[in-house]
This record gives C-alpha cells, structure tokens and sequence, in this order.
C-alpha cells in the first residue's frame, strides 16, 4: 500500500518503494511507540538521501485496507465504481445469454413439435 503510493505520487521505482516500506515496517518493529512519520522519513533519508514526509493522518490513510481498495480503479480493480459497472455489464451479457437461450430452446421445441406432427403424418 505504501509502496504503491511513494511509486505514484514520487515516481519511485518500486524496488525502491518497497525497500523504503521494508525499513519502516523494520523501524517500526524495533521502535513500536515511534511515529511513523518519523520512521518514513528516516527510511527515505536512507535510500534516497531526503526524507518523504506524511503526516500520521495522511498514513493512517494509505496504509488502511479501504484506501488499499478505492485507488484500484483501473479495469477490473476493486475499486465500487470499477465492481459497479462490471456487475452493469455482466446483467447486460446475463440477460442477452437467457435470451438467446430461452430462443434456442423454443426453436427446438417447435422443430421437436413439426418432427413428431410429420412422422405421424407418415
């Protein structure tokens, strides 16, 4: 989560976002009272030579699982409106399955129908 959002709003590569991730989830382990803020700077004065600074309000937020969700909003992401207009599209395709379906089945049925009214016929 961290890591994708030093990527977009940093233009970091990843290896790198996620090295600076890996140090704060480090410093946090060795220093549990420590705020986070602290502990990003700190990991990104390491790797980068200058610190990224977040307040602990704007990591409380990227680092929740919620906002983890609401960025993914690319083409079947997670995200409400990308899971909205897929289940749109999905109605959309369901209802034109049921019906070609339901005509293919009424096809058969009469086709069924004329065989049986013909070979008594015979």
């Amino acid at each position: 989560m961290l890591a994708d959002t030093l990527v977009r709003e940093h233009g970091l590569a990843f290896k790198t976002a996620h090295a600076i991730s890996a140090r704060l989830v480090r410093g946090r382990q060795g220093d549990p009272k420590r705020p986070l803020s602290e502990l990003l700077a700190n990991a990104s004065t390491e790797l980068l030579g200058t610190p990224l600074t977040y307040s602990e309000k704007q990591l409380d937020e990227i680092l929740s699982p919620r906002h983890f969700v609401n960025v993914r909003k690319t083409y079947g992401g997670p995200a409400s409106e990308e899971t909205s207009r897929a289940m749109e599209a999905s109605a959309i395709h369901l209802n034109a399955d049921q019906t070609w379906w339901t005509s293919r089945m009424t096809a058969l049925t009469d086709a069924e129908q004329r065989l049986a009214t013909r070979a008594q016929a015979l």
